[in-house]
């Protein structure tokens, strides 16, 4: 029987990429991150899937915005049907927060 290929996460693929773009190893990338190697290679082959401290910590170490992994046009792509699916009312809240978030970057911009 054949073995199913994991999937891997938009999140993981997405900061895989930005390493890559970075041009640095998987070594590298753990040692800045602090995340040990072979839970590195595992999430970005999809074997294990990111949690948010992992998230925080490789976005910390590549200098990424972990609003922009979240708000990523591939990832939010992809969280759009699970996001119609929600109750209108988290939907909302969830919309204002967005919007929240936007003013606060906003206003540190200027």
């Amino acid at each position: 029987m054949p073995t199913k290929k994991p999937t891997i996460d938009p999140v993981m693929r997405f900061l895989t990429q930005e390493r890559i773009r970075q041009r640095l190893t998987q070594e590298e990338l753990a040692n800045l991150s602090g995340i040990n190697l072979r839970m590195l290679q595992r999430l970005e082959q999809g074997e294990r899937n990111v949690d948010v401290p992992q998230m925080r910590r490789l976005c910390i170490a590549l200098d990424v915005p972990l609003s922009r992994v979240v708000l990523h046009e591939s990832i939010a792509d992809l969280r759009q049907d699970a996001f119609q699916a929600l109750p209108s009312s988290i939907r909302n809240q969830l919309l204002s927060l967005a919007d929240a978030i936007a003013q606060e970057l906003g206003d540190k911009r200027r």
